[in-house]
């Protein structure tokens, strides 16, 4: 009996350094930056979303004043919060849908602390409340994912009949990030977390994936990796010169022009 007692206690402990490491290495929130709520664009407000297992998340709706019956849900990358990404919502709501932004649960004003397991429930969450409590169709929703984003946005998608998915910067895995930059070794107490190369043929819609050839966060062959497995219906825009975090600056007409292509 005090052998298997043992025993638990050894794999509870393991599985805790697991996700400890994981947690170090992939979330970094920013829980102070703010914009208050008469500062924030005309057509957007503050809403809060309640997760199945009870975590409070900050989120951003931005209306569209035509009236559009489609809505793009945006998951962030690992660092900063919602607030950083206003901007890029704004351009989004401008091609004429609805954006909802949101915070994952240690970000902003959201409660709890970030986890791959509970990310993945505020992304799950977010489309209950779009379809729920905004009443749009799944067949309206658009996900749209942004680096560490595009994992969430890939787990939440699967075997739904939502319109479009839009992943920008994707990463294969965890694991294949790790590999590249170094760090391959912590496959042994980690394991291979955030494994979107495992989901993406359970994808049911087209996808969009573009990917700077000059990232050095997450390199280019691991969104290319994501683009050639997948099955479906699918396009791939690269941007040359482009790095992880300024595609939109690099060649603002192809990055903005492709994804209002594909969103009509």
């Amino acid at each position: 009996m005090k052998i298997n007692i043992i025993f638990v206690s050894l794999v509870s402990l393991i599985l805790a350094s697991c996700d400890f490491i994981v947690n170090k290495f992939s979330f970094f929130p920013d829980k102070t930056t703010v914009i208050h709520e008469d500062q924030l664009p005309i057509n957007c407000k503050k809403i809060n979303i309640l997760t199945s297992d009870n975590i409070r998340l900050d989120a951003l709706y931005f209306s569209n004043n035509d009236n559009s019956k489609n809505v793009i849900i945006y998951f962030h990358g690992n660092g900063g919060n919602i607030y950083y990404r206003i901007r890029e919502c704004e351009q989004l709501s401008q091609m004429g849908l609805n954006v909802l932004l949101v915070s994952y649960r240690g970000y902003a004003k959201s409660e709890g602390s970030p986890s791959e397991k509970g990310v993945y429930i505020d992304g799950e969450s977010a489309v209950n409340y779009a379809t729920n409590e905004l009443k749009f169709k799944l067949s309206n929703v658009v996900i749209f994912g942004r680096s560490l984003g595009t994992a969430i946005a890939i787990e939440v998608s699967q075997f739904k009949e939502i319109s479009k998915l839009i992943l920008i910067t994707p990463l294969s895995s965890g694991g294949d990030v790790a590999d590249v930059n170094g760090y391959g070794s912590l496959r042994l107490i980690s394991g291979n977390p955030f494994n979107s190369i495992k989901k993406i043929n359970n994808i049911r819609c087209p996808i969009l994936v573009i990917h700077g050839d000059k990232d050095e966060v997450i390199p280019y062959n691991l969104g290319k990796k994501i683009f050639d497995t997948f099955k479906g219906t699918k396009i791939l825009i690269t941007v040359k010169n482009g790095d992880h975090n300024n595609l939109e600056n690099v060649d603002p007409k192809l990055y903005w022009g492709s994804i209002e292509s594909y969103l009509k």
